[in-house]
């Protein structure tokens, strides 16, 4: 059975690296162009699914399908803050971010700012360009936006985050403003230049230059920072070893020093003890420092500690089991870990609210934690990607603060447990990719708005109560073995956005999907649908359509031109026939279209090929006849499939083609001519077929500077002469054949 579409997705974000298997490329590239929208509407947990005083990282509408995108500093406690308020730029959590520590105090007369206080902003304008020149002209601070001051008219506070600044970080200017209590200048990427020599005043209470492009090595004048209380260098270019002397900064209530420079080993951190205070504490893929994970016994005096955060490091060993000790942890992230067992102690952590301990770990014995159920206020468990086996247990009933549960990617068999129905705070279940079968149970919570069970062995029709799920958003059933109709109680699903069906032997039932006049992106490949193409144009908002694999009839559906939002279309493999209407072009936001293995005929629509933003264009194996357009200037497309078809004539200039284009299969055609010496000037391509052509000839010695080229297939052909010596010369070559 083919994978489903949903598959290839996770896949895809786990491995940031293309597919080489062409109808995998369809379905993994599917989802690419969908993420973002994906993300838009859907924040699984948002802020509001977690009281502000418990640190939730963000999780969005893209964890229910791939359970989580690939790690990164963006989802670790390092951009919360306990009772703090203030979002924080580019993370789109909407979660708090930084404390506020002192905020100016409320009054009816804006105060005015100082002769210095004034001088300082028109010195960090000129660098940053951040103030129109209005701004330049008034001393009123409320008409600088991102900055308070006290009464006296001295700035307390500079909010910068995600500004898109790009420049040099000033290394004097803050030193000059003596009351400065709050610098925020996270998820400026491209700040950057080295802080080495970074001047601060004494008063600084809150530093953030998380993801931000600065370099050299900490400041030596944070650590004179005695009342510092938050401080996040986080997903920065810092180098260097941490200094022990930062055990001086005993205010210090919030630290993040997840930066991949950062180096030492990891008892060199024992300096950590001393900060008593810490309520969190980050160490997100902290890749420069080595050591085992058993060295973290000093965290035990952290007995405040409320978040903890270790993920996505290569420490090895274990943790140390007298981290069960931290019984005021109400957040423990420990996902992409070497540890080699499950953490048993976390059990015991009964104030618990989110516990991650998604793959990475490398668990070599694990079962499903049974005794989870002693952690009743969890609201977040993902345990995803570990090997785990046995069954779910029916005694989790406890568990009725939980609002996300994933386990995806495990070994897990058996069926769900009915009991799961008293699990009522559920809103995202993912038991994505493991091994279980038999019905889905005939209730689930009715506060769920994810829900996904593909790639499993369930069996049997859909059951028609999950119709009843009103508040569904995304489904996904794919790559099971349902079989039968869509259920009629689907129409009850008028808030769902995105529905996967795909690899499943559905054969009838889409005229329910009709009314989900809200959906976004649709997946039933791989099915038994047949007749004729369903009428879609109740879906205006369609953004990805994947229909592949099925025994779908007549000519090229002409209600498809009017979804103009589509991003992603794949009707591949089915059975339609008839010529490719002009008016496809009209479709200007496709990135990935899949036309093939059908029998279209005629002549390719030239407006194919001046598509703004199309990415993959496939169009093999039908019976397209007629020659290649002599320009092809879409600068976006990287790969284009036309082989398996009765196109004819000599081969273009390619010189006045997209010198971009990755890669260009053309092999099983009818093209006739020499290679053109032209064809070097495609200097971005990976992969070339023209075999079993009718071309003649010697290969043009121009290949030879085709630096880039890791396959070519001149089989079947009619060319002549020897292969040019100079091909052996090409770094990157992996595959060469030709008839010469």
């Amino acid at each position: 059975m083919a994978r489903p579409l949903s598959h290839c997705f996770r896949k895809l974000f786990r491995q940031r690296s293309p597919s080489h298997n062409y109808p995998l490329i369809a379905a993994s590239f599917f989802h690419v162009a969908l993420l973002v929208l994906v993300l838009l509407p859907h924040s699984i947990l948002s802020a509001a699914a977690f009281p502000h005083n418990l640190s939730a990282p963000g999780i969005t509408a893209v964890n229910w399908l791939t359970t989580r995108p690939q790690h990164s500093v963006s989802r670790d406690v390092s951009h919360v803050s306990h009772g703090s308020h203030v979002s924080h730029g580019s993370h789109g959590e909407n979660q708090p971010r930084i404390s506020l520590l002192e905020a100016a105090p409320s009054r009816e007369t804006p105060p005015l700012l100082t002769d210095s206080q004034l001088r300082a902003l028109l010195v960090l304008n000129a660098a940053w360009h951040l103030w129109p020149t209005n701004s330049n002209r008034s001393r009123r601070c409320d008409q600088w936006d991102y900055v308070q001051c006290n009464t006296q008219g001295f700035i307390v506070a500079i909010d910068l985050p995600d500004l898109g600044i790009n420049a040099t970080m000033p290394l004097k200017v803050f030193s000059t403003m003596p009351y400065l209590r709050r610098l925020v200048l996270g998820d400026n990427f491209y700040i950057h230049g080295s802080i080495t020599h970074l001047a601060l005043p004494p008063s600084l209470r809150v530093l953030d230059v998380s993801n931000t492009a600065v370099s050299g090595s900490l400041p030596s004048t944070v650590l004179s920072l005695s009342t510092l209380a938050h401080l996040d260098i986080s997903v920065t270019s810092l180098s260097g070893s941490l200094p022990s002397t930062l055990a001086r900064l005993s205010r210090l209530t919030y630290l993040n020093i997840g930066a991949e420079n950062i180096t030492g080993r990891v008892e060199d951190l024992s300096w950590l003890s001393s900060l008593t205070n810490l309520h969190t504490l980050s160490m997100n893929r902290m890749m420069g420092v080595t050591g085992d994970l058993s060295a973290l016994t000093f965290l035990t005096a952290l007995r405040a500690m409320q978040s903890l955060t270790i993920s996505g490091v290569v420490w090895t060993g274990e943790l140390p089991v007298l981290l069960g000790s931290l019984t005021s942890l109400t957040y423990l992230d420990l996902s992409s870990l070497a540890s080699a067992q499950f953490p048993r102690w976390v059990m015991d952590l009964t104030a618990l609210r989110y516990l991650d301990v998604f793959h990475g770990n490398e668990y070599r014995s694990g079962v499903v934690p049974q005794d989870l159920s002693h952690l009743t206020l969890l609201q977040h468990f993902d345990a995803s990607g570990n090997g785990l086996v046995g069954s779910l247990p029916d005694y989790w009933t406890s568990l009725n603060h939980l609002t996300y549960l994933s386990l995806t990617q495990n070994n897990i068999e058996g069926s769900i447990p009915a009991t799961f129905s008293a699990l009522t705070s559920l809103n995202t279940l993912s038991l994505h990719a493991n091994s279980m079968d038999g019905t889905i149970p005939l209730v689930f919570s009715t506060a769920l708005s994810n829900l996904d069970l593909g790639s499993n062995d369930f069996s049997g029709p859909i059951p028609p109560f999950l119709g009843s799920l009103t508040g569904l958003s995304n489904l996904d059933l794919s790559g099971n073995n349902f079989t039968g109709a869509i259920p009629e109680s689907f129409t009850s699903l008028t808030n769902l956005f995105t529905l996967m069906l795909a690899s499943n032997q559905l054969t009838s039932g889409l005229d329910v999907v009709e009314k989900m006049t809200w959906l976004d992106t649709l997946d039933i490949s791989y099915n038994m649908f047949s007749g004729s193409f369903p009428n879609l144009s109740s879906l205006p908002l369609l953004t990805g359509l994947n229909l592949r694999a099925n025994r779908f009839e007549g000519r090229f559906p002409a209600v498809l031109l009017q979804l103009t939002n589509l991003i992603s279309l794949d009707i591949g493999q089915n059975e339609l026939h008839g010529p490719i209407p002009d008016g496809i072009s009209k479709l200007t936001n496709l990135w990935y279209l899949f036309l093939d293995k059908n029998n279209f005929h005629g002549k390719i629509p030239l407006g194919l090929f001046t598509l703004a933003s199309i990415y993959q264009l496939a169009l093999n194996d039908n019976r397209f006849s007629g020659s290649l357009p002599s320009r092809l200037s879409t600068e976006s497309l990287m790969t284009l499939y036309l082989q398996g078809n009765g196109l004819s004539g000599p081969l273009p200039d390619f010189a006045h083609w997209n010198s971009t284009l990755s890669n260009l299969f053309l092999e099983n055609n009818n093209f006739t001519g020499f290679i053109p010496q032209s064809i070097s000037a495609l200097t971005s391509l990976n992969a070339i077929s023209l075999a079993n052509n009718k071309l003649l000839g010697p290969i043009p010695p121009s290949l030879t500077t085709m630096t880039n080229l890791v396959a070519i297939d001149l089989a079947s052909n009619s060319i002549s002469g020897s292969l040019p010596s100079d091909l052996g010369a090409l770094s990157n070559l992996r595959t060469l054949a030709s008839a010469c």
